[in-house]
């Protein structure tokens, strides 16, 4: 098989995984997969980002920009009320008349996001630490995007069943709970964090943030606009975020972290993105900062595709996102696999028999 057959093929399996929850994706996947012009424009893109999505985030950005007003009006997050006819015209169109261009962002972006909705993950984990500790959360977040996530404190939350906590807030996010999840009753006390990536996102960019909001999927128009006020949010005060690697910058960001509260790593479907061996040394890395601080380790990984996590799950095949708080006591570590979650944080099912 071509390397354009390969790539046809694995638009076609996009289309049938997308149309439950991207209904536009799905359909213009579908002609992708049967146009090898468009669908090979995808090889410009390095083999680690090869995927389906990257070319549609390069589409989208060029739809942010204002280049295809027709385009523009099949997506649910730019109309209230899309176009019914065909996109795929408009799409074809827009990939013949700008393939230069689109070719360049394949080549040299990569789909990158920052959904803040894992701050609803966070939150009843949080609250457990806080009162264990009785110190302020401070916060370092891996593979912080835009440091969207450090901003947690600053979201209100809809908690079905379980109610309201925070806010006001321009940003409100909702998620389902099921079992015993032991909800705040207030925000819970926290210092300033910091957030580390290897290539953040400074939120004062427009062209930057941009790319952010192509890589959001038009058919999830709520997380588009949810993301839309957190950048506003985040201009307001912007986020201590700084560039560097996992695992060569967490443990110095623990030590500053632990100056001014009890430190909380947080990873959220970022350390997916490591080898295994790469996750066994960030695991090996936290271990050693514990024999200097207590921290605590807040994760939302999809065990499946994090061999190297000492992640309790019910498989090794396991798929879903489990949330887990793994705590270092006097250098002791010890793992609590709290629940099941949603990847963007619309659902969390509590697993845990207590609340500890």
């Amino acid at each position: 098989m071509t390397e354009t057959a390969e790539l046809q093929q694995m638009f076609r399996e996009f289309a049938v995984t997308t149309a439950p929850r991207a209904p536009l994706y799905a359909r213009l996947s579908a002609a992708i997969a049967d146009d090898p012009e468009v669908a090979g424009l995808l090889a410009a893109a390095p083999p680690s980002q090869g995927i389906p999505v990257l070319l549609f985030a390069a589409v989208h950005d060029l739809v942010l920009r204002g280049h295809a007003p027709d385009l523009a009006a099949h997506y649910p997050n730019l109309t209230d009320t899309p176009a019914a006819d065909d996109p795929w015209p408009a799409f074809r169109d827009l990939c013949h008349r700008e393939g230069p261009t689109i070719r360049g962002l394949l080549a040299t972006r990569h789909t990158q996001t920052n959904e803040i909705g894992r701050c609803a993950l966070f939150l009843p984990a949080f609250g457990l630490v806080a009162a264990q500790t009785g110190h302020p959360i401070t916060q370092v977040d891996v593979g912080t995007s835009a440091g969207l996530t450090l901003l947690w404190h600053r979201y209100g939350y809809e908690y079905e069943p379980g109610g309201a906590v925070g806010g006001p807030s321009p940003v409100v996010l909702p998620c389902s709970v099921r079992g015993a999840v032991p909800l705040p009753t207030a925000m819970p006390r926290h210092a300033p964090g910091i957030g580390l990536d290897l290539q953040p996102i400074d939120v004062t960019d427009a062209d930057a943030v941009r790319w952010l909001e192509a890589c959001c999927w038009p058919d999830q128009a709520d997380r588009f606009h949810r993301l839309e006020a957190a950048v506003e949010l985040a201009r307001a005060a912007p986020p201590e975020i700084r560039q560097g690697d996992a695992v060569a910058t967490v443990s110095a960001a623990v030590r500053e972290a632990a100056a001014h509260g009890h430190p909380v790593v947080t990873t959220s479907w970022a350390l997916s993105y490591l080898p295994e061996d790469g996750q066994r040394a960030f695991v090996a890395e936290l271990d050693r900062v514990a024999t200097e601080v207590d921290l605590s380790w807040v994760s939302v990984e999809s065990p499946a595709q994090t061999p190297g996590l000492p992640i309790p799950s019910t498989a090794a095949t396991e798929h879903l996102s489990v949330l887990a708080l793994t705590t270092w006591r006097g250098g002791e570590r010890r793992v609590h696999r709290l629940g099941t979650a949603h990847p963007h944080g619309y659902w969390l099912h509590w697993e845990a028999a207590t609340g500890r």
